[in-house]
């Protein structure tokens, strides 16, 4: 946890870039300096006067906080499945850098505000994970159940079995009812597929079996952002595919036809990032 700044209107910042509130680190929000002098906070030092950087973990209380386990998400946990990677993707804040490098092979996908999900097939079985964990197969689970729903370990054996790879998965979001508090308000509960990985590389788009293009997340007709301002304005606006009497949680945008890409500066970084609305994460506490 870090100082924003010596000025008033400048916010307290978590490691993540995100603003934290009091209480409840898993749910930011964004608090000016100013409103941490307050006596919510008599422990707190004069933050006008603190340096910028200065770690404040300890003056405001930082803790580690997990959220009650769903019975629907509940069941025995393994180590995640080798070879795939977690779910992630960078914030546009962070490699504001890679929208010079975007091209007309980038598309946009809408990011859905689910749990989640991974579906690997290897030599010791199929594997269904959460964002950490795999978990033993458990039919009351709903990441099983959407195993089971989308036929999933079928359709990655007989994949396999055509491609010569020793390994694949297929990772997504699971959204609906009772998953996050369900708030784009769907019936039910779904499956929408955002990355396909084959021995551990993950394939650009345009090389996805067609069972996992009609699994994917919505794709969204948007012009290619020129600034990080331009990007966050696109998501502030952008209403869901899902369903579109709700906000969208936000954008991911990756390329199609490429899994990585050279940054300007000459680092590689994965040929995809994410935007999220700022207007969504203060409607929903997140």
């Amino acid at each position: 946890m870090e100082a924003g700044g010596q000025d008033d209107d400048l916010p307290v910042f978590d490691s993540v870039d995100e603003p934290v509130l009091p209480g409840d680190p898993a749910r930011p929000i964004v608090y000016r300096i100013d409103q941490f002098n307050t006596t919510d906070f008599p422990e707190l030092p004069d933050l006008a006067s603190v340096p910028v950087g200065t770690d404040l973990t300890d003056q405001l209380g930082i803790v580690l906080w997990e959220p009650p386990v769903p019975v629907s998400m509940a069941g025995e946990l393994a180590p995640f499945p080798a070879r795939v990677s977690k779910t992630d993707e960078e914030r546009v804040q962070n490699i504001a850098q890679i929208l010079a490098v975007m091209d007309d092979s980038w598309i946009a996908t809408e990011k859905i505000d689910g749990t989640s999900t991974t579906f690997s097939l290897d030599r010791d079985g199929f594997h269904v994970a959460g964002h950490n964990w795999a978990i033993v197969e458990n039919p009351d689970n709903a990441l099983w159940q959407m195993a089971s729903k989308y036929d999933v370990e079928r359709k990655l054996r007989d994949w396999l079995a055509d491609s010569g790879a020793q390994q694949v998965a297929i990772q997504g979001e699971t959204y609906g009812e009772k998953i996050q508090g369900n708030p784009l308000r769907v019936k039910g509960v779904n499956f929408a597929a955002f990355n396909f990985i084959a021995d551990g590389r993950r394939l650009p788009r345009t090389q996805w079996p067609e069972f996992a293009v009609e699994m994917s997340v919505p794709v969204l007709n948007l012009p290619i952002p020129t600034s990080v301002d331009q990007a966050l304005e696109q998501a502030d606006e952008l209403r869901s595919k899902v369903n579109p009497s709700a906000k969208a949680e936000g954008i991911v945008w990756r390329s199609s036809t490429a899994s990585e890409v050279v940054l300007p500066d000459g680092q590689h970084a994965e040929a995809s990032f994410k935007v999220v609305s700022n207007k969504y994460l203060l409607k929903h506490d997140r």
